[in-house]
């Protein structure tokens, strides 16, 4: 599936409740009917490993470090569009605070809005599972989470998400 822009209501059901949107090109909507499970998948950083950066006295093999979480229930999908109005004003206020952008919705015509609001299919899923995993190395020595650490702070970096625009860019000439 895609990468989705989905928000968690914490005080929703026994975990939660995630609400977001798909296009409504996406053929995954059509399982949105409440009954059929699903799986959101929340990819946090993740990093090869050397082992290179362990203990040198004890053997060791290179390995891949994350965190990840794992939300399951079943998706229904809803067709209000006061609701999906509603859920697109909050996603857009939600990501845009992180920005500090201050842009909302209200800059858009209405009848372009509406049309946009034809194109998706919003949906809500109760979590009925959530699954945490962070494998960062906790269960090792302290000498090599240390290593760990030193050699994560010494390590080329990862490619920013502006970084790898700029070069797809310069690739295309746009």
């Amino acid at each position: 599936m895609d990468d989705l822009a989905v928000l968690l209501e914490r005080d929703q059901g026994k975990f939660g409740k995630l609400s977001g949107h798909v296009a409504r090109n996406n053929p995954h909507h059509a399982a949105f009917d409440g009954s059929q499970p699903a799986l959101i998948v929340f990819q946090g950083t993740h990093r090869y490993i050397s082992p290179a950066w362990y203990d040198p006295d004890k053997p060791a093999v290179p390995t891949w470090n994350f965190a990840v979480v794992h939300c399951s229930g079943r998706p229904k999908a809803f067709d209000d569009d006061a609701r999906s109005a509603a859920l697109l004003e909050t996603l857009v206020g939600h990501f845009e605070s992180y920005e500090n952008a201050q842009w909302d919705l209200s800059r858009l015509p209405e009848n372009y809005l509406k049309g946009l609001r034809q194109g998706i299919v919003p949906f809500e899923m109760e979590i009925e599972s959530i699954e945490g995993k962070f494998k960062l190395g906790q269960e090792r020595s302290e000498r090599d989470r240390t290593g760990v650490l030193e050699g994560l702070a010494a390590a080329k970096p990862e490619r920013s998400l502006l970084e790898f625009t700029l070069e797809h860019y310069e690739r295309i000439k746009l």
